[in-house]
């Protein structure tokens, strides 16, 4: 599925549900989410017993990874919380958080992260689902 971006003064498609290889995030307690697994579109978070907050990366280090796109452009992401405890997401240096973003227990909790400026992003939960 693809959906329609504004950036750079027209328009472009990009994949709502990527098919890359889900990164995967076993870390005991609270982590970094990299941005090289955030554009990876899929994160399977494990590990945890107890409940845990995970920091985005920074924004420039997000933007750098999905290639400086511009301004408007959105992409999807996925985060599986694989333990019975809650996930909560914290902003990164230039990312804001919009909408729900934390993530309930073995639950699944969609995203999409806006390019809002060339070294800021938001990072918007747009739904989640039982795991």
């Amino acid at each position: 599925m693809k959906i329609l971006t504004r950036g750079g003064g027209g328009y472009g498609e990009v994949d709502l549900f990527p098919t890359g290889v889900p990164a995967t995030n076993a870390t005991v307690g609270a982590s970094v989410l990299s941005a090289a697994s955030m554009v990876s579109g899929n994160i399977f978070r494990s590990g945890s017993t107890g409940a845990y907050s995970d920091t985005t990366d920074t924004a420039v280090a997000i933007l750098a990874a999905l290639g400086n796109p511009p301004q408007g452009t959105s992409v999807h992401l996925t985060i599986v919380n694989g333990v019975a405890f809650v996930e909560t997401v914290v902003a990164g240096v230039g990312v804001t958080l919009a909408g729900v973003t934390a993530n309930a227990a073995s639950a699944v909790r969609d995203y999409l992260i806006t390019v809002t400026s060339p070294t800021t992003v938001t990072l918007t939960g747009i739904g989640s689902r039982a795991a």
